[in-house]
């Protein structure tokens, strides 16, 4: 089994046993208790409304319908993927200790988040005719409904890493 990371006085694991000079007190593990459990607890409700949504869209609608939203479902996943790598990207960038101090990093940010949704949402009008023959659909209606969340969806996703790597830098739960 493997050891934990923290000791039990509260001292992070690596630490020198003695403390350098100028320093009055162990290194202490930062309070993840609270904000991983928050996290947790989000996430579980998250997941359980996903689960009675798919419960009631499984009851209350036609074997038909039903496929057709999980293939949109399936179809919308694929498509906020550049949103989660732009997420991610910005948190990483602004949260590097390069970034600090940098003119620009934010505005740079913002637009990458504009390029990135417009390229997405561009590429998601180009293939609206061939998804709704894919997935024998009536009607393209559906598809472009699912591609005009691709944009909002992406500008959310790069503000999200921009407010996480500001409160990873700040001390606070991102």
């Amino acid at each position: 089994m493997a050891e934990p990371l923290i000791r039990e006085d509260g001292t992070v694991e690596g630490t020198p046993a003695e403390m350098p000079a100028g320093r009055s007190a162990p290194l202490r593990a930062p309070r993840l208790l609270g904000p991983a459990a928050f996290v947790s607890v989000a996430f579980l409700g998250t997941n359980a409304l996903s689960y009675v949504f798919t419960l009631l869209a499984a009851r209350l609608l036609v074997p038909a319908a039903f496929g057709e939203l999980a293939a949109l479902l399936g179809v919308l996943l694929v498509g906020i993927v550049p949103a989660t790598g732009l997420q991610t990207a910005a948190a990483l960038y602004l949260g590097g200790s390069s970034s600090r101090g940098r003119p620009g990093a934010a505005s740079r940010l913002h637009a990458a988040a504009w390029v990135t949704g417009l390229a997405g949402t561009a590429i998601g009008v180009l293939v609206v005719p061939t998804l709704t023959v894919l997935l024998h659909l009536p009607d393209a209606a559906a598809v472009g409904w699912l591609v005009a969340l691709l944009l909002p969806s992406t500008l959310v996703a790069g503000y999200q890493g921009c407010s996480r790597a500001a409160g990873a830098t700040s001390g606070s739960p991102g």
